[in-house]
């Protein structure tokens, strides 16, 4: 936390949680549309070029996710740590969503387009080491991205 501190002297964990909150379905639907710029925003390069090989393997089979996110539920802090001396913060929430994945020719190929699953969403957030100076000479504190992310599906 020290470090966190040093870097964001106003970091405050309920702002980042909400902030996590506000982001989560732009990003989970982002996700699911394999949109890569507004990914690329919010989630770090090793992540972003793991969701480009993802992506690819949809792409050539000729799939398509549904997009359709009916709830997104409170954001829980799972973890505060250090990896390599940089400050770690592991989050979950769920989503509601529906379970339908098409073909290029709109056949349903698994799931339904009345499948509503409970997703379960991991994200390993790291603050960057700098701040951004906008033209004006204020600074932004540094920005938390999406280190890593895990998805784990059930059923309603």
């Amino acid at each position: 936390m020290a470090t966190i501190l040093s870097r964001d002297p106003s970091f405050d964990m309920s702002r980042l949680l909400a902030g996590v909150k506000k982001d989560a379905p732009l990003v989970v639907k982002a996700y699911l549309t394999h949109d890569l710029a507004t990914l690329g925003q919010h989630c770090g390069p090793e992540l972003m070029e793991r969701f480009a090989g993802i992506f690819r393997h949809f792409q050539a089979e000729g799939l398509v996710e549904d997009p359709t996110i009916l709830f997104v539920g409170e954001v829980e802090l799972v973890e505060l740590k250090a990896i390599d001396d940089e400050p770690l913060v592991v989050v979950q929430f769920n989503c509601q969503q529906i379970k339908c994945i098409r073909d290029k020719f709109g056949n349903v190929m698994d799931g339904s387009p009345n499948s509503i699953q409970k997703v379960f969403y991991f994200w390993g957030l790291q603050q960057e080491a700098q701040g951004t100076v906008l033209p004006d000479g204020r600074v932004l504190p540094p920005r938390w991205v999406i280190k890593d992310m895990m998805v784990a599906a059930g059923r309603l």
